[in-house]
């Protein structure tokens, strides 16, 4: 956090030269805030294990505030961009699941076809749920939550009239509290990304990131419990579709995701030998809502499926979640 603050302050004599704000405001609908299969989330409303649930409600109504401070200059004979970027969640029912994040990002236009863009986001206070931890024997169902830190680097070259491709490395850290340390991990991800312009501003997009999740914890007497890391294999398929009215557009796309979990431990019974399949379906309409106010109404699905050893960890991994919202921008 401190890092991040010192970096914010010593880019804010640059964005005082001609400097502007962006800012949004959302209202979203999430069916399922802690991703709980169909078992649990019977579980809960039951009220079967009080103690493993400190939320009010499976679902939650969320309003979501982002700031976006921004300039552009041309210190080095190209336009340069700099971002600071702030936003915050806010659970009406469940205030637990409230969380914000803050970036900086720094882009450097070589030309019109190249440009780099390097950034830093710090995430604070993401809960998933209450777990038992490995450091007791008590069994006491502690609060699952961890910070993380965020790398970025991209890299995108217009090499054709018609196509462009994007590379993004990107590199982030997991710092749990103290009951669930071996937890903490290393992510580093390496994405790359097609992008194919048609006549009539029609896009299409197709990417493919490989992730690659690796433990961190310190030697302890605990470290031979678990093992969470894990190698992914991620799609991304998109199409943005113009609508010739108020500069409005369609968006719609699908993310499917293979994790294969690495645990060679007898009693990592949650990892060992596990598989997920995810999918995810986005689609968006954005469209101007004014002269200086834009809409966007938005929608989307998520399924995880999960392979394992043991039935009653596919029972507990597998859920299905959906978030429908709006939001309204702005800027001056």
């Amino acid at each position: 956090m401190k890092k991040l603050l010192i970096l914010i302050f010593t880019c804010l004599p640059i964005l005082l030269f001609g400097w502007e704000i962006d800012t949004s405001a959302e209202i979203i609908y999430d069916s399922n805030i802690l991703n709980l299969s169909e078992d649990s989330l019977d579980e809960f409303k039951d009220n079967l294990k009080n103690e493993k649930y400190d939320i009010e409600t499976s679902d939650d109504l969320i309003t979501a505030f982002r700031l976006e401070v921004k300039n552009q200059n041309y210190l080095t004979g190209h336009t340069q961009n700099h971002r600071v970027l702030m936003k915050y969640n806010k659970y009406w029912q469940n205030s637990l699941k409230n969380n914000y994040y803050l970036g900086y990002e720094i882009q450097q236009f070589f030309s019109k076809k190249i440009n780099l863009k390097a950034a830093y986001y710090y995430f604070a206070d993401i809960y998933l749920n209450n777990y038992t931890s490995n450091t007791e024997t008590s069994g006491v169902y502690r609060r699952f939550t961890y910070d993380k830190n965020v790398w970025q680097a991209e890299l995108f070259y217009k090499f054709a009239q018609h196509f462009s491709a994007e590379y993004k490395f990107q590199f982030s850290q997991l710092f749990h509290n103290k009951y669930f340390t071996d937890y903490d991990a290393e992510i580093w991800e390496n994405r790359v990304e097609l992008r194919y312009y048609l006549p009539q501003k029609l896009r299409l997009r197709f990417a493919y990131n490989y992730k690659i999740s690796e433990q961190q914890q310190l030697k302890t007497e605990y470290e031979e419990k678990v093992d969470p890391s894990y190698e992914a294999d991620i799609y991304f398929l998109g199409i943005r579709i113009p609508l010739h009215y108020r500069g409005a557009y369609f968006y719609n796309r699908t993310t499917y995701e293979t994790r294969f979990y690495g645990s060679k431990l007898v009693n990592d019974e949650y990892h060992l030998g596990r598989q997920d399949k995810k999918w995810k379906y986005e689609s968006l309409v954005s469209f101007d809502l004014t002269k200086t106010i834009r809409a966007k109404f938005f929608y989307e699905i998520t399924r995880r499926y999960t392979d394992s050893y043991f039935d009653y960890v596919e029972n507990d991994k597998q859920y299905e979640s959906y978030e429908v919202g709006f939001s309204l921008s702005t800027s001056f």
